[in-house]
């Protein structure tokens, strides 16, 4: 019988939280610094991984750590960092970063057309990418569109980095962009088209 779906996740578990171990040895800078206030969220078994850290964080003496599931965090609280814990994210909620990110950046200057994607990332499993397309005339500047669109939406959505193509994005017949077709060579020869 083949191994469904939730049976290869949680067959997956332990090699992904080993992976975010030797990953978190390397992005040191990237992670709460001693002294900083911190909420911790996740969901499932993220979450359980959330409440631990926390409390490891805090009794370790590294600074206030709060753990909330993400359905039930507090608004208004003030935190120097917000650690989200997550092994993926739902499909509703990756659209609408993608278009968070996407608005953000279609308000540059250079940029006529951009579109969001995932692409492999050795570090992080995937990355944010950004593909755009030039206003007429114009030589956009990759560095800026990533610096604009951390200007206007959190650091941790904006682009790690950005193509710059002269044809227009693939559109279907009802002019939904074709992710998939701007996927594909970021892809190609890979088992999984998610790490």
């Amino acid at each position: 019988m083949a191994e469904s779906f939730v049976d290869g996740e949680i067959a997956s578990q332990p090699a992904c939280w080993r992976r975010a171990a030797q990953v978190a040895g390397s992005r040191s800078a990237d992670l709460p610094q001693p002294g900083q206030r911190i909420a911790v969220t996740g969901c499932g078994t993220s979450w359980f991984m959330a409440m631990a850290y926390a409390a490891f964080r805090e009794s370790a003496g590294q600074g206030v750590g709060d753990a909330f599931a993400s359905s039930e965090f507090p608004v208004g609280r003030d935190y120097d960092l917000v650690v989200a814990i997550s092994r993926t994210l739902p499909l509703d909620r990756v659209a609408a970063i993608k278009a968070e990110v996407e608005s953000a950046i279609h308000g540059h200057p250079h940029v006529a057309e951009v579109a969001v994607i995932g692409v492999p990332d050795d570090t992080w499993g995937e990355a944010v990418k950004a593909i755009v397309v030039p206003k007429p005339g114009v030589t956009p500047d990759t560095a800026s569109i990533i610096a604009y669109a951390r200007e206007r939406i959190a650091h941790y959505k904006a682009p790690k980095s950005v193509d710059v193509r002269q044809a227009p994005l693939p559109r279907s017949s009802s002019g939904k962009i074709l992710r998939r077709e701007l996927r594909e060579p970021f892809w190609a020869g890979r088992e999984r088209r998610v790490n």
